[in-house]
């Protein structure tokens, strides 16, 4: 917290002085709630392969307090995952917290609260039960935001289990406790947004074909034959328009299946001298700073 109001200070006093602008980049860090999909979890049937359930639970996420409480309201709560930076393709009204609805929805699709102890997890006719590890990086942030996910969860009858892992652990395949294991239910993770390659992180993983394991960061085991069909062809087209319209394809998809919830986005600001003509960074640049000898400024700005 104090880090962060020290940045704070920092960036009120940037937006001050005359001699600097301030302006937002084109990519964003979003912290991630990623969902495991793979059919078993620790031996037993993974309840979070139903997207029915995974489409609930952004209703028993008080991602406003999250960010009123670590971030003093200072971001928003983001309405999908975005993988272009074409704001607006598929965006929706973000899901705010609900309790009672989810409660509502989860009683429909069958997870039963009548009966159960206080703090208890929700339970199915079948015997399963809404109790879940969570996996966070071992740090103060990602910390603070998993307790109010375990909090606001809660209400909803669902139970969160923390396991904090250090980040050279986290990332690290060999280990049992990386995230690559497979051995939690929720991982939360910072990831660049707009997500520069979708099927990198939710395509691969799994030969269809064979059954083999094939090199990739999909460490959810989250497979879909459409996600899949799109990610081969964009791995054999070149044509940037046609690119565009495979990435608006695959955001919709996932934002419709929910593979993982963004909790919330931080900002990239950069800043400039005062008379950069205006913002001149074209929407297919892979960086702010491509092409920066082109950028205008001073008496060359009405040219």
């Amino acid at each position: 917290m104090g880090d962060l109001l020290e940045d704070i200070y920092i960036l009120e006093n940037y937006y001050q002085d005359p001699a600097i602008q301030v302006f937002e980049g084109q990519r964003e860090t979003s912290e991630l709630l990623v969902f495991n999909n793979r059919e078993e979890v620790r031996g037993k049937e993974n309840p979070l392969r139903d997207p029915e359930l995974r489409k609930i639970l952004p209703f028993c996420i008080d991602r406003e307090k999250i960010i009123r409480e670590q971030f003093y309201g200072m971001y928003d709560v983001p309405s999908e995952i975005r993988f272009t930076r074409n704001y607006g393709s598929n965006q929706s009204e973000p899901i705010h917290y609900n309790p009672e609805k989810a409660s509502a929805m989860l009683e429909e699709l069958g997870w039963e609260d009548s009966g159960r102890k206080k703090g208890a997890p929700r339970e199915s006719a079948s015997g399963q039960s809404l109790n879940f590890i969570y996996m966070v990086k071992d740090e103060p942030e990602p910390m603070a935001t998993a307790q109010i996910v375990k909090e606001s969860m809660m209400v909803c009858g669902i139970s969160i289990n923390i396991h904090s892992i250090p980040k050279e652990v986290f990332w690290n395949p060999p280990s049992a406790d990386s995230v690559f294991a497979g051995n939690y239910d929720m991982a939360q993770i910072s990831w660049p947004s707009p997500i520069p390659n979708p099927c990198l992180l939710f395509n691969g993983g799994i030969d269809t074909e064979s059954g083999s394991e094939q090199p990739s960061l999909n460490f959810s085991g989250y497979q879909n034959d459409q996600l899949e069909g799109l990610c081969a062809d964009a791995a054999y087209q070149a044509d940037s328009e046609h690119q565009l319209g495979l990435m608006k394809q695959m955001e919709m998809l996932i934002n419709q299946d929910l593979p993982a919830l963004p909790l919330y986005s931080s900002k990239n600001l950069l800043l400039a001298r005062n008379d950069l003509c205006e913002i001149q960074i074209p929407m297919d640049a892979k960086n702010e700073f491509q092409n920066i000898e082109l950028f205008k400024y001073g008496g060359n700005c009405k040219k």
